[in-house]
């Protein structure tokens, strides 16, 4: 049978399993033990990992899926290799790192959806404006636009006329504010 983990008195470790010993029904999410024990929230893990580790501590999601420190229950046995914090939220603390490191506590946690469309990804090169400018079939015709897409419909106008410029029946735009309206409104002009 494994030694169980002793802590060195006066760590984190000891500090938290005193104040859990005095209150047995207790359990901390790494908030709480970070506030509670004025420390950084991204280093309490590494702090617990050998109690956890040792068996001293239980690191587990409870009923309301987050992740708690607790003690272990009499008799209880650890099974399986308890959970580790950078497992969950699975991209938070990963994209600081650049590392993508997704255990099975994340991916339990995560749902399935149904009847989500897939939306395929534009062509290469091509604008996300594209389709609305294609709506656009002969001179004359207008489309009204949401004041916020003014800007960024107006460049991809401007680049779209710099493009046209010598090329035979090849289609020019212009946006501007749609009168009567608080709304834009995209033209196409030949």
């Amino acid at each position: 049978m494994a030694q169980r983990y002793k802590a060195r008195v006066g760590s984190m470790p000891a500090r938290l399993l005193d104040f859990l010993k005095a209150n047995p029904d207790e359990e901390l999410t790494r908030d709480d033990v970070a506030q509670k024990f004025d420390m950084s929230a991204t280093s309490v893990h590494a702090s617990l990992e050998p109690a956890v580790n040792g068996g001293a501590l239980v690191f587990e999601r409870n009923e309301d899926l987050h992740f708690v420190y607790r003690l272990p229950r009499p008799g209880e046995k650890l099974t399986t290799k308890p959970a580790q914090a950078a497992d969950w939220p699975p991209m938070a603390a990963q994209q600081a790192s650049g590392h993508t490191r997704l255990g099975i506590a994340a991916i339990e946690a995560l749902s399935v959806d149904d009847n989500v469309p897939f939306v395929p990804p534009r062509t290469p090169g091509a604008s996300k404006w594209e389709a609305l400018f294609k709506k656009l079939e002969r001179p004359g015709q207008s489309i009204q636009i949401p004041m916020q897409w003014k800007t960024p419909v107006a460049a991809q106008s401007t680049k779209r006329n710099a493009k046209a410029k010598g090329v035979k029946d090849a289609p020019t735009f212009r946006v501007g504010n749609d009168p009567g309206s608080e709304h834009a409104r995209l033209w196409r002009i030949t």
